[in-house]
């Protein structure tokens, strides 16, 4: 169902056509994961990278090409005022109660109207799958969200892996590793204001999530770090 490649990287400028281009040439110099308790070294990640492998993704969902299509611009906006606040981890964000009015303004002067709807929807997707909102957003800013969840945590554990098989010992915080499986996996799952259709595709992009990560450990077992494991064996 996802189509996922760690490693595919942006080897030129985004282009759009549009004004979003003199944003999106910028996005090259932001760092994703930014965690001081990460290991120096473990994650490496670009803004840039991030948006060509979700618009990967997104190019290959089972829905309507016009679809598709909006949630591309989606994922182009939704991240383009990490620009100028920076990127946060998931996890700091939730640790700290971090506000998004800074994310908001800056989107704001920065997208035209069509876009910034976007954003806002994208925004209010987010609220509502992380339980912070009753009121669900539209389908396809929901499926836009989702996906960029997905990458983040599937990216995030090829990392984790792919340090653990090269013999380092040192790891990022449990909390930090069990995000996945505690606020995506499981706090995702179809909620009943979704419909049915949107939902049963959710839950067919968790479970592709969750079989990419099981399978980075098969052949592993011993090195695998135990809350993965033990999260890993809750779903068997």
């Amino acid at each position: 169902m996802l189509v996922f490649d760690p490693n595919v990287r942006c080897s030129s400028l985004i282009k759009t056509g549009d004004y979003i281009e003199s944003y999106l040439k910028d996005t090259v110099n932001v760092k994703r994961y930014m965690d001081s308790r990460y290991p120096e070294g473990m994650v490496s990640d670009r803004l840039c990278d991030h948006i060509v492998r979700l618009r990967l993704m997104a190019l290959h969902l089972p829905m309507p090409s016009e679809d598709r299509k909006q949630i591309d611009r989606m994922i182009i906006v939704h991240d383009l005022p990490e620009i100028v606040v920076g990127d946060v981890t998931a996890i700091i964000k939730k640790e700290r109660s971090l506000s998004t009015d800074d994310e908001v303004a800056v989107a704001e002067k920065m997208l035209n109207e069509r876009d910034f709807a976007l954003y806002s929807q994208f925004s209010q997707a987010e609220d509502y799958l992380l339980g912070n909102s009753l009121v669900a957003s539209c389908d396809n800013a929901i499926i836009a969200k989702v996906l960029d969840s997905l990458e983040g945590s599937m990216y995030f554990h090829y990392a984790i892996s792919k340090w653990a098989k090269a013999g380092q010992m040192q790891l990022p915080p449990g909390c930090s590793m069990e995000y996945f499986f505690g606020v995506v996996l499981d706090g995702f799952k179809c909620k009943t204001t979704i419909k049915q259709e949107t939902g049963n595709l959710v839950n067919e992009l968790l479970l592709s999530a969750y079989k990419y990560i099981e399978n980075l450990w098969v052949g592993y077992e011993q090195i695998t770090p135990d809350v993965i494991k033990k999260r890993l064996s809750m779903y068997k």
